[in-house]
């Protein structure tokens, strides 16, 4: 008979369990340091603080910042390095301007962006050499960047895009495609300028 009080206070016990975390939904468990991206913000960002202003960034520290999003709390508030779970598997910047006579309005002008993926020492990377070496992932949420170059060929011989003393009114399409068949996309336009 005195084993009744131990069976009792181990089922209560694996209830407030079940109450407590069952009720979670999967990708949230506590302690999940994974995540599946749902959605992403792409904006323009510079980091120079001299032009906070993002209508007119300098051309040399113009980037498109990615910042993805989840469900999973403990990914977002105190997961230390979260693990992106789903990859991005095509990465299209488009220009819907003419820039100058480097490209027309409708290319592709990936080629002018290379990719920041956090912050480690060989950080910079061409957008096709990220979906393959880093399988399409970033470090963590908030850490993915699009960095212009402001050059017509990153390895090699290069023209600028925009001269000195110069400015270059720039719009382009940003497209991301996941491999779960999530798909993210924004037009982001701004004035870029040269100071140097």
């Amino acid at each position: 008979m005195k084993s009744y009080p131990v069976l009792l206070h181990l089922l209560i016990v694996v209830l407030i369990q079940h109450l407590l975390l069952g009720c979670q939904h999967q990708d949230d468990e506590i302690q999940n340091q994974s995540f599946i991206v749902t959605d992403a913000i792409l904006q323009n960002f510079t980091e120079d603080y001299n032009y906070i202003n993002k209508n007119i960034i300098p051309a040399n520290s113009y980037k498109i910042a990615v910042n993805l999003a989840t469900y999973n709390s403990y990914a977002q508030s105190y997961g230390i390095n979260p693990i992106q779970q789903n990859k991005i598997v095509e990465i299209s910047i488009k220009t819907l301007l003419d820039l100058k006579d480097f490209a027309k309005k409708g290319e592709t002008v990936n080629d002018y962006f290379l990719v920041e993926k956090g912050n480690r020492r060989e950080l910079y990377q061409t957008i096709e050499a990220f979906l393959v070496q880093e399988d399409g992932k970033f470090e963590n949420l908030n850490s993915g960047k699009f960095v212009f170059t402001n050059q017509d060929k990153i390895v090699g011989k290069y023209n600028t895009l925009i001269q000195k003393n110069d400015t270059l009114p720039v719009k382009f399409f940003v497209r991301l495609l996941f491999d779960d068949g999530l798909e993210v996309s924004d037009t982001l336009s701004t004035i870029l300028f040269s100071n140097q």
